[in-house]
């Protein structure tokens, strides 16, 4: 099971307006490491997405 990160979606514009939806049947996940995915909701996730950052700014990428 995956959650919707919500950084970006791309489709083509023709099946966009056709289903009116993101959603389309050949819809293809990327899926993105944890480190690189931070929701901002609270004070305490913008700790956590400063954190990442400075990690992932260090070159101390996650695998």
């Amino acid at each position: 099971m995956y959650h919707d990160c919500g950084q970006f979606y791309a489709c083509c514009t023709d099946a966009f307006f056709r289903d009116s939806t993101t959603d389309v049947d050949d819809l293809l996940p990327m899926i993105m490491p944890e480190m690189e995915v931070q929701d901002i909701d609270t004070e305490e996730d913008w700790a956590i997405a400063e954190l990442k950052f400075l990690h992932m700014k260090d070159g101390n990428l996650a695998p």
